[in-house]
C-alpha cells in the first residue's frame, strides 16, 4: 500500500514525464530534459522515503537557517545529504557542536522540520556521542548533532 506522500510524488513524477514529452514535442529539448531530471529527482526520492531504514529524524532550528538550507539545496545534494554531512564530521570529530542554551520563551524564531537519516547513521552518531560524553561533559542527541550543523552550515540573519 503506498503512502500519501509516495503517491503524490509518484503523481508529480508522471505528470513531469508527460510534460517533458509534451515539451520534446514542441521543439524544446533542453526544457524536456529538465523536465525528466526533475521527474526522475522525484522518483528516486520516492524510493528513499519509502525504505523502512531512513527514518526521519526531527530538528528545532531557526527559520532562517531552514530557508537557507532549502535554498542551497539541489536534487544531487538535498537538505538530506547536507545533515549526512555534518553527522559524518561528527564522527570524524572535525564537527563538535555546542550544548544548546535554552532561549527564553518567544525569543527565538524557531520552528520543528523533519529530515531523513539512516539507522545506522543515527545508531553511529548515538553511539559515539555516548563514548565521547565523559570528555565534552555532555551527551548530544542525534537530533541535537544535526541541528547544530545546519545552524553552523546556515547561521541565523
Amino acid at each position: 500500500m503506498a503512502t500519501r506522500s509516495t503517491t503524490k510524488a509518484s503523481g508529480l513524477g508522471h505528470r513531469l514525464l508527460a510534460a517533458a514529452t509534451f515539451l520534446k514535442e514542441l521543439g524544446t529539448p533542453e526544457a524536456a530534459e529538465h523536465a525528466a531530471a526533475v521527474a526522475e529527482a522525484a522518483a528516486r526520492e520516492s524510493r528513499v522515503r519509502s525504505r523502512p531504514d531512513n527514518p526521519t529524524l526531527t530538528l528545532y532550528v531557526h527559520t532562517d537557517t531552514w530557508k537557507q538550507a532549502q535554498e542551497d539545496a539541489t536534487p544531487d545534494h538535498p537538505v538530506t545529504a547536507e545533515v549526512d554531512e555534518g553527522l559524518q564530521l561528527f564522527l570524524a570529530g572535525e564537527f563538535i557542536p555546542e550544548r544548546p542554551v535554552r532561549a527564553k520563551r518567544g525569543t527565538s524564531a524557531k520552528e520543528t522540520v523533519t529530515v531523513r537519516s539512516t539507522t545506522e547513521r543515527r545508531d553511529q552518531v548515538a553511539n559515539y556521542a555516548q563514548a565521547e560524553a565523559s570528555e565534552r561533559g555532555w551527551e548530544p542527541t542525534v537530533n541535537q548533532v544535526a541541528a547544530a550543523w545546519l545552524e553552523h552550515r546556515y547561521p541565523p540573519r
